[in-house]
């Protein structure tokens, strides 16, 4: 089955960042197997929608926000060549960025 790097986004959030103004938005990456770039990207957001840290992303902005818009969109898939799959790292972590422009 082939293997996909998907690129997720997260827009309209309220995440506090120690020491800095609240974060609204986030990037991050995820590896997953599929049939296809469809199936990659729902796999992906589903993946992202069930940890922990994102689960309490989504609880703050709720609490947080008076009008809770958030989603998460999956932008991105690319499919990894056997030699990517072996050699290639999948980059960790999120990447917060503060405004949505």
């Amino acid at each position: 089955m082939p293997c996909f790097q998907v690129t997720l986004q997260g827009h309209h959030f309220v995440i506090p960042v120690q020491g800095g103004p609240a974060a609204h938005g986030f990037l991050v990456f995820r590896r997953v197997t599929a049939g296809d770039v469809i199936e990659a990207k729902k796999k992906a957001e589903d993946i992202l929608l069930s940890e922990t840290r994102v689960r309490d992303f989504i609880r703050f902005t709720e609490k947080a926000s008076a009008d809770p818009r958030w989603f998460i969109r999956a932008e991105k898939a690319s499919e990894l060549t056997w030699l990517g799959r072996l050699f290639m790292r999948t980059p960790e972590g999120f990447i917060f960025y503060e405004s949505e422009a």
